[in-house]
């Protein structure tokens, strides 16, 4: 049984494909997404592969450690189970075209509110504004953006994202919001300081049938071709030519990182606290997720935070794994 809870930030530094293997469609390698919703994610499994990868870079991969945190080899799992647990990484704020600012992040009140509850679970839910930010539902056509937003176009109180119009609303709670995300999920780096300070400037609260249809029709899709390698040339008859689907740089998504007591102990691993320590003295920075490692796809910084975690969660020091 999972005793703690932790949230786990993704921030997007290159393009993200966390692809699912074929598709029938215009789009051959679309990215993975929530049946019910059409928001891209990343599959816990992946998360949970990734962290291992790294654990094993830093230890060796016969350190006991690997075993107790994430579990025995394939030929070794019916001995026990890990002691960390992931879910699947959701998107929160999303990155589109604006007129002003350059670029906004949006998010929406479905997706606020899923975070609002996975950060009750990680023991953060005391920091969030108030009860009713969730809440905040603009009617669709409509932005709500913080009070010094950097979004709205010049001489007027509209926000042009990509090639639609909204008429804008400054509200308190988006900078409320904005702060909390930016200190909670945000990568605790140096060169990250400045981006957390832009989150408040540069956050959209758009009605969730908004945020739904950039999600799913302003990704990047690239056509991508392989050549032969004497003649460096296509075989002619565009079976080499195919439709990849990315999740663009400056995606932020989260995961919620579940912990349980060790079911094996070895010396330093004897308890939740123990293995959330560990977690800390890994000190991961950044990560490579999805598909297209050797083009550069898939770089993201890292986030650990939550109550649990030795310094403040929220505050400018919180939380850094």
């Amino acid at each position: 049984m999972y005793e703690q809870a932790a949230l786990l930030g993704f921030y997007a530094e290159t393009p993200l494909h966390p692809g699912t293997g074929q598709a029938i469609g215009a789009v051959d390698l679309p990215v993975q997404r929530e049946r019910h919703t059409g928001y891209p994610l990343i599959p816990g499994s992946s998360v949970k592969g990734v962290l291992r990868a790294a654990a094993e870079q830093q230890y060796g991969p016969n350190d006991a450690r690997i075993s107790v945190l994430f579990g025995p080899p394939n030929e070794h799992a019916s001995e026990h189970a890990g002691a960390l647990g992931l879910t699947d990484a959701r998107i929160l704020l999303f990155p589109v075209r604006s007129l002003a600012g350059a670029f906004a992040w949006i998010t929406c009140p479905l997706v606020l509110e899923r975070f609002h509850r996975d950060a009750a679970l990680a023991g953060l839910g005391g920091q969030w504004p108030a009860a009713e930010a969730v809440h905040l539902m603009p009617p669709q056509g409509q932005a709500l953006v913080g009070q010094e937003s950097s979004l709205l176009a010049a001489a007027t109180s509209q926000v042009v994202l990509e090639e639609f119009t909204f008429d804008a609303k400054r509200h308190q709670e988006v900078d409320k919001i904005a702060q909390l995300i930016a200190h909670s999920v945000f990568p605790f780096l140096a060169e990250y300081s400045a981006w957390r300070e832009r989150v408040p400037r540069h956050l959209a609260v758009l009605h969730d049938d908004d945020f739904g249809d950039f999600v799913r029709f302003s990704t990047e899709v690239v056509a991508r071709i392989a050549l032969n390698d004497i003649t460096k040339t296509t075989s002619g008859d565009g079976g080499n030519l195919w439709y990849e689907e990315q999740l663009p740089s400056e995606t932020v998504m989260y995961s919620l990182l579940l912990v349980s007591p060790p079911r094996r102990k070895v010396n330093g691993l004897q308890s939740v606290a123990d293995v959330l320590g560990e977690l800390q003295r890994l000190g991961l920075k950044r990560v490579q997720i999805g598909g297209d490692e050797t083009v550069g796809r898939g770089i993201v910084a890292v986030r650990l935070a939550g109550t649990s975690m030795t310094a403040s969660a929220t505050g400018t020091q919180g939380g850094a794994v």
